[in-house]
């Protein structure tokens, strides 16, 4: 499936462009789950380029997989961060994502696209330092459904597990199990406040992320041969990131692309997962 650029020929027709997507929400509906909408926004100087990472293209053609590249700059990068970067600064050695992110900052290649909330944010660059020429390609606005991707990428997250479970399956105790059914009588869900459950949900998105950076051997497999494109927030705590109010997307892949991301068994689409994920703002 084809994205179809909505071209955008003066200023009202950028805005109203803009203004057609929904603004970010995060409430509850009718059933008390959570209600969440959200679009993100890349821009590009010009359109023939492609959501693909730094280091990706870093490696393209090029024998050596973009993985090893980034382990290995990763090692660098800790190293000699100590010499040029605040204690206060660094990340724990552990959390990876907050080093890619902090590594993306400083304009090292990793496996990270930089979004932002704001779709005017996304036009400033890809309009800054763009040389006016009119045989150029025009530039663009990408805007993706960033709930949708993530649950695809949920759902395949969870698939991977019980891939992993399937191959390592958990010792079937009867006392662990009258255990589990007399735990689950009480269901803290069921008594859980609004916070609680926010909480919960980030904890577990934490767990998704952690193992698309470093799946063991079965989920590794699952997401190369299936995919796994993840939206991720910096983190807050780190000034020189959360300035930016960027969102990273993290890609966890070694075969699938940005650009043609497999969807259900028989669908193909041009950027990120969604029956509507993509929309792109061709500015002519």
């Amino acid at each position: 499936m084809d994205v179809k650029p909505e071209v955008c020929r003066n200023w009202p027709e950028v805005t109203k462009a803009f203004d057609s997507f929904e603004p970010t929400k995060l409430g509850w509906d009718a059933e008390g789950d959570i209600d969440r909408k959200a679009w993100i926004f890349r821009g590009h100087k010009l359109a023939t380029y492609k959501l693909e990472p730094s280091v990706e293209r870093e490696t393209s053609g090029k024998s050596l997989e973009f993985k090893s590249l980034e382990s290995v700059m990763l090692d660098e990068f800790q190293k000699k961060a100590r010499l040029h970067i605040s204690f206060e600064d660094r990340p724990e050695l552990q959390d990876k994502i907050s080093w890619l992110a902090l590594m993306q900052h400083y304009g090292v290649p990793t496996r990270l696209l930089d979004f932002t909330y704001s779709p005017y944010a996304a036009l400033y660059f890809a309009l800054r330092d763009r040389p006016r020429d009119k045989r150029m390609s025009p530039p663009e606005v990408w805007a993706i459904d960033v709930v949708r991707v993530n649950d695809v990428a949920s759902q395949r997250s969870t698939k991977a597990d019980q891939a992993y479970a399937k191959e390592h399956p958990e010792p079937d105790v009867k006392a662990a199990s009258q255990r589990y059914a007399r735990r689950h009588l009480f269901d803290q869900r069921f008594f859980a406040t609004e916070y609680d459950v926010l909480e919960k949900e980030g904890q577990d998105w934490q767990s998704i992320v952690s193992k698309a950076l470093e799946p063991e051997e079965i989920r590794r497999d699952y997401f190369n041969k299936n995919g796994l494109v993840i939206s991720a927030l910096p983190p807050v705590e780190n000034h020189r990131l959360s300035e930016s109010a960027r969102r990273l997307s993290l890609k966890r892949s070694g075969e699938s692309h940005f650009r043609e991301f497999p969807c259900k068994d028989d669908e193909r689409l041009q950027g990120l997962v969604s029956p509507h994920p993509v929309h792109k703002r061709n500015l002519a």
